[in-house]
């Protein structure tokens, strides 16, 4: 059966158009690779940071820390994981890297008055007494602080 006139016209604008419609879908594949690879990250960020914190519970120090480190390097920008970090360093008397650990997350998650309130305990044992008195001043000025009376009672510590 030979074609139709239009339909070799078509034929031609279709091979013509075929090219950039395949590009334009590699694009957009492309694109959703990246968000997938990005959520996959991030969800073996996740699980490494569970396994951290459970390792930490369970007293295995070495493993909880080289675990929260990974879950760092998965996913750097989680204000939570840098909070967790910070917290093991504070109890292993490191204030100093707490502190830059309690900084990220803060500039990572402005809104949270516990991330400022443990900031303020950091600064507290490096003896930077003014310092920790105004995190704990700008921890109270969050509404959603749900204990107040600790960091009322960390600053009291703090300017005896």
């Amino acid at each position: 059966m030979k074609a139709s006139r239009a339909e070799t016209t078509l034929s031609r604008l279709g091979a013509a158009r075929g090219p950039l419609l395949l590009a334009a879908a590699l694009v957009l594949l492309n694109g959703c690779t990246s968000t997938k690879d990005e959520e996959v990250r991030k969800l073996q960020a996740r699980a490494t940071y569970e396994q951290a914190v459970r390792n930490l519970t369970e007293n295995r120090l070495a493993l909880g820390m080289a675990a929260l480190k990974e879950a760092l390097q998965l996913d750097p920008e989680n204000a939570q994981y840098h909070n967790t970090l910070g917290l093991v360093l504070l109890n292993l008397g490191r204030p100093v890297d707490a502190q830059a650990e309690f900084q990220t997350a803060i500039d990572l998650e402005k809104t949270s008055p516990d991330l400022q309130h443990n900031l303020g305990i950091a600064l507290a044992q490096q003896n930077r007494f003014d310092d920790a008195v105004a995190a704990y001043k700008k921890a109270l000025t969050f509404p959603t602080y749900t204990t107040p009376e600790v960091a009322y009672y960390n600053m009291g510590e703090a300017f005896i």
